[in-house]
């Protein structure tokens, strides 16, 4: 039955299927070769979704091991995981693992923890290390084509996992290589549009994320600040901030909402002075859309509720 959902595949599927992820990842069989180039071999030519699945696993746990196998699957197994993100759409569960792994490679890891004061030393230098490895595989992946079109694809799905994974990489990259991934981004029609369209994501922690992805995008480009605001983001991120509850009475509970509600309203205001930053432009129409006064009848709200708490 799952073979059967695979890509509308015919008889000849799995064939068409290790052609072309061969093609994509090139076949290069090594004797002798480390567990992360056999998995990745494995996965080039396993013929069952669920063999690929678990290799794919596999990797994402030896890439615990330290930035050393983050170097190994940067350089062996990318354009391999990319193959499986095209080849295997329908698997839910298989882009998710694909996408978790790439997480992985392209995140700073952290150090192993250790009080030992001569391992401090080695834990700087592994940090050190797994970030450029995590910068290196960022730039690697962005490079591959169509590698970043696809992610942005992949935030069609509405299943949680595959958005906020795709959401969750999207960030890391963007935050690694700024600029390569400005450029991959604005060179798709579709991008800007659907990153704004994670805000209206009834799921709190992917819009959440959908906002820290904007946030790191508008930090030092003009141009995609100018293309935020003719997406209305405005009126979008004054609807968030309207959604933010004063607290109701100083339980535990309560207070931790507002501290939520609090980073949120932060966020929000982040990334319009994101926008507003380097263009007159766009300071003239937060103008027309008024929202100056919006601004100072926020002000004027949090005035009230910290006079409040504290007479309380």
């Amino acid at each position: 039955a799952e073979l059967a959902k695979f890509t509308g595949c015919s008889r000849f599927g799995m064939n068409v299927f290790s052609g072309a992820l061969n093609y994509i990842a090139g076949n290069d069989r090594v004797e002798g070769i480390s567990p992360v180039r056999r998995l990745v071999e494995r996965i080039k030519t396993s013929s069952l979704p669920q063999d690929r699945r678990k290799s794919i696993r596999d990797l994402k746990n030896a890439v615990q091991e330290g930035p050393h196998r983050q170097e190994e699957i940067g350089s062996d197994g990318l354009r391999v995981i990319f193959a499986v993100l095209e080849q295997d759409r329908q698997m839910q569960d298989t882009i998710v693992a694909s996408l978790e792994l790439l997480n992985n490679v392209c995140c700073a890891l952290d150090p192993p923890i250790s009080s030992e004061q001569d391992e401090i030393l080695d834990a700087a230098e592994f940090k050190r290390r797994s970030v450029a490895a995590a910068s290196r595989n960022t730039q690697l992946f962005a490079r591959i084509n169509n590698a970043v079109s696809l992610l942005i694809e992949l935030l069609e799905e509405e299943e949680f996992y595959v958005r906020f994974n795709t959401v969750e990489l999207l960030t890391a990259m963007v935050g690694n290589e700024t600029d390569l991934l400005v450029s991959e981004i604005l060179a798709s029609s579709t991008g800007l549009s659907r990153f704004v369209e994670l805000l209206n994501d009834s799921r709190d922690v992917i819009r959440n994320e959908g906002l820290l992805l904007l946030i790191a995008l508008s930090g030092n480009s003009e141009e995609i600040s100018k293309i935020l605001t003719f997406e209305n983001v405005f009126d979008k991120l004054f609807s968030i901030i309207n959604t933010v509850k004063a607290p109701v009475d100083r339980s535990e509970e309560d207070l931790v909402d507002a501290k939520e509600g609090a980073i949120l309203v932060h966020d929000c205001l982040h990334l319009i002075q994101n926008i507003l930053r380097h263009s007159g432009s766009n300071v003239a129409l937060f103008r027309e859309a008024e929202g100056i006064e919006k601004i100072t009848k926020l002000i004027r709200v949090v005035d009230v509720r910290m006079r409040t708490i504290v007479s309380e």
